[in-house]
């Protein structure tokens, strides 16, 4: 996988497929943007970029102290600094339009991009976020344990979360160890700063900023962000696609269900 140029952001971006690898940027058909959840990386669209349409250019990008994104150097971080920090790298790159997805904190980020800027997000896609997960002080107190005791108290409970027990169980067992993996070598720096995020972001008072075709997308046993939750949240933008729950799925539906998350990103990219 290719990694982009992007100097004027500590975000680093990832070329996912041919398609992007060859395109010109700035020209041709707009790219494909996708973020990944607090405490992952690229690498939890593994299993979904094969089940996109081979000309859709497609690009990755990691969370801030994630993988080898460096972490933003404001005070009091928020999802709207992320997505700024993505808008500089895209500029970077000559993008000035793309379809914007992602999930958990990389759906928020989603969302915030569509918000700041709305002439350069031809549709959204919010998988498994919202505009603001409180209660506040419990990101700011997981911030101070992970900095203290690092990662390795919350990976039990945080897999418990991602996954239903059949798959981590069952045919998902390689992939569960493989997430689990990522999870456990991500920096607690990154990982600190990123809850901290979630702490400070409120875009609720925004929503009516986006006007692009949105998709909202949960798995159907996601207990942080619940199918009612998702449906509240698609009529609460102007411009939503048909909500998706995805059977058998929890938290991490790229992973669990990577052809009900492909398909619905391949409509969402359609209907502009």
């Amino acid at each position: 996988m290719k990694r982009l140029v992007t100097p004027s952001s500590p975000l680093a971006l990832y070329a996912a497929n041919r398609a992007a690898e060859h395109l010109t940027f700035g020209e041709g058909e707009a790219p494909l943007v996708l973020g990944h959840a607090l405490g992952s990386s690229r690498e939890m669209w593994d299993e979904v970029l094969p089940l996109l349409p081979e000309e859709l250019p497609v690009i990755l990008w990691e969370q801030p102290g994630h993988g080898e994104s460096g972490l933003l150097t404001v005070d009091d971080p928020s999802a709207q600094d992320i997505a700024a920090a993505l808008n500089s790298a895209l500029v970077d790159l000559g993008i000035t339009e793309a379809h914007i997805a992602g999930l958990s904190l990389g759906g928020m980020v989603s969302l915030a991009y569509a918000e700041e800027f709305p002439e350069d997000t031809l549709s959204l896609g919010i998988l498994g976020s919202g505009p603001a997960l409180p209660p506040a002080q419990n990101w700011f107190d997981r911030a101070h344990l992970v900095e203290q005791d690092g990662l390795s108290g919350l990976v039990d409970g945080t897999m418990e979360r991602w996954f239903t027990p059949g798959f981590g169980e069952g045919s998902g067992r390689t992939r569960v160890a493989k997430i689990r993996g990522i999870f456990l070598e991500t920096d607690p720096a990154g990982y600190a700063q990123c809850c901290r995020v979630l702490a400070n972001t409120d875009l609720s008072g925004g929503m009516d900023l986006v006007s692009a075709p949105a998709l909202v997308l949960t798995g159907e046993d996601d207990q942080g962000t619940p199918p009612s939750a998702a449906v509240q949240l698609a009529a609460d933008l102007a411009s939503p696609l048909p909500v998706v729950i995805v059977e058998d799925a929890r938290h991490l539906t790229a992973v669990e269900q990577p052809g009900s998350v492909a398909s619905a990103l391949e409509s969402m990219v359609a209907a502009v």
